[in-house]
């Protein structure tokens, strides 16, 4: 395909012409999603019956309280209104599809109103990409419950596509890693670059990954030209000193401006 056309927050999929762009998803929302994906992935069909006690069994939430049950409904319902638009290009056309990451819910309650379980309708073409994407890229869902900052899980998800790739330590544009990271349109630079970092470190803390992150730019008056390079800590080519500039306001003190 001679033009490549690239919703915002784009993910490549199987094909270079299939494109699929998601909506930001809040850290509690994620482990959800996380362990719905699991449970299908596991039970190899779309539609799946969970009970919200396995889900904070596998939080390792003891005794639940009120809040935690409210916080799991809120963030259910919050994945039911979170959109992944995938497109292909078929006989010379463009095809979009547009998905909500949970299709359907359905809840089973006692005569006493008391729930029982929970059944989640997932779109079958969007199981299909998690499918094929757990199958390309080795994610342990379970390594990555503590991955509790903004940006971190998905963040998570691009290093371990990298760690596939010959070519694991280039440059990524600043606006990539945005659309990657599924990061509003609205959101500075400067505090996203604030988020990055927590995130890196949340990563760091709690995964195998070990990563730095080398941030250039050709405009020293804006970082919307900046390009960010992932740097492993297991490999040798790490032990060279890198730095993390947290925003723009301290990468011109750094550099006398």
């Amino acid at each position: 395909m001679s033009e490549k056309i690239y919703p915002n927050n784009k993910i490549i999929t199987k094909k270079p012409d299939d494109i699929i762009s998601f909506d930001y998803v809040s850290p509690a929302a994620q482990q959800i999603f996380n362990f719905v994906i699991l449970s299908a992935l596991n039970q190899k069909q779309n539609s799946i019956n969970i009970k919200v006690a396995d889900y904070f069994s596998w939080q390792s939430i003891i005794k639940p309280q009120g809040k935690h049950y409210m916080i799991f409904y809120r963030n259910l319902e919050k994945l039911k209104q979170t959109f992944v638009i995938a497109q292909r290009i078929e006989n010379n056309k463009i095809i979009k599809y547009e998905w909500p990451l949970i299709a359907q819910t359905k809840t089973i309650k006692t005569i006493k109103n008391k729930i029982e379980n929970i059944e989640i309708t997932l779109n079958p073409y969007l199981l299909n990409y998690y499918r094929w994407q757990r199958a390309n890229v080795p994610i342990d869902i379970s390594e990555t419950k503590k991955l509790n900052k903004k940006y971190a899980y998905k963040l998570f998800e691009f290093l371990r596509y990298q760690q596939r790739k010959a070519n694991k330590n280039n440059y990524i544009s600043v606006n990539d890693i945005r659309r990657i990271l599924t990061v509003p349109s609205n959101e500075k630079n400067e505090r996203f670059l604030r988020y990055l970092n927590k995130a890196i470190e949340n990563i760091n803390e709690t995964t195998d990954i070990k990563v730095i992150g080398k941030i250039k730019t050709k405009n020293k008056k804006s970082l919307a030209s900046a390009e960010i390079k992932f740097v492993n800590l297991t490999e040798k080519i790490a032990e060279k000193q890198y730095e993390f500039l947290i925003f723009e306001r301290e990468w011109r003190e750094k550099n006398g401006e």
